[in-house]
C-alpha cells in the first residue's frame, strides 16, 4: 500500500474517534489528551537523546516536557467548540498544503529543513483553514482569512520545528505509531502550536 493511501486511511480511522472523543468532551477528553501529550512528551525525549552533547539533551527534554504540558493546558483550557474549530482548521491546513504543494510545486519553502515543502504548499495551508473557518465566523469573510493565515503560518512553524529537530538527530519521523504519518507528534506538531497560541490570545 503506498504511502498516500496509508495516510488517507489512517485519517478516515482516527479522524471520528477523535470528533467522538472532542463532543462528547468532560473525563474521556481529558483521558485522552493527556495520554496523547504523554506519548507526545515521549517522542519529543526521545529525539532529544540522541544529541550528542548531554546539556542539550537535559534542555530539550526540559523544553518538551514544558510544551506539551503547556499545549495540555491549553487544550483543556478551551471552550469545546473553538477547540473543534481550531481541530478542524488545522486538519484542513494540512490537506490544503498537502494538496497545493503536491499540485502545483515550485519555491521550497525551507529546503534544508523540511524539502518538500514549498511556497505553494503554505499558500495552501493558510486558505483551505479559512474556508473553513468562514462558515462560523460569517460573514466576517475578513476576519476568516486572517484567522487562516494565522492557522496556516503559526501551524507551518510548528511543524517546521518538529522537522528541523528530526533533520538534526537523523530521524525520519518521530515514531511510528501512525500508519502513514509517523509518530503522534508527527501528526500534532502544528495542533500544539496553533492551541496554544489561541489560548494566550483569548487569555490577553
Amino acid at each position: 500500500m503506498s504511502s498516500f493511501w496509508k495516510r488517507s486511511l489512517s485519517i478516515l480511522l482516527l479522524a471520528p474517534v477523535v470528533l467522538g472523543i472532542l463532543w462528547i468532551g468532560g473525563l474521556a477528553l481529558k483521558v485522552f489528551i493527556a495520554l496523547v501529550m504523554l506519548l507526545a512528551f515521549y517522542e519529543f525525549a526521545r529525539m532529544a537523546w540522541l544529541e550528542k552533547s548531554l546539556g542539550v539533551r537535559y534542555g530539550l527534554t526540559i523544553f518538551a516536557a514544558l510544551y506539551c504540558g503547556l499545549a495540555c493546558v491549553a487544550i483543556l483550557s478551551l471552550p469545546l467548540s473553538v477547540l473543534l474549530m481550531i481541530v478542524l482548521a488545522v486538519w484542513s491546513s494540512d490537506i490544503g498544503g498537502y494538496i497545493l504543494g503536491k499540485t502545483f510545486g515550485g519555491p521550497k519553502l525551507c529546503p534544508s529543513i523540511s524539502p518538500n515543502k514549498t511556497i505553494s504548499g503554505l499558500v495552501g495551508a493558510c486558505l483551505f483553514p479559512a474556508f473553513v473557518l468562514s462558515f462560523p465566523l460569517h460573514p466576517e469573510l475578513l476576519h476568516a482569512l486572517l484567522a487562516g493565515c494565522v492557522v496556516g503560518v503559526i501551524g507551518q512553524v510548528g511543524d517546521v520545528s518538529i522537522s528541523y529537530l528530526k533533520r538534526r538527530v537523523g530521524v525520519k519521523d518521530t515514531g511510528n505509531l501512525i500508519p502513514g504519518h509517523g509518530g503522534i507528534l508527527d501528526r500534532i506538531d502544528a495542533l500544539m502550536l496553533v492551541t496554544i497560541t489561541c489560548w494566550l490570545l483569548m487569555a490577553l
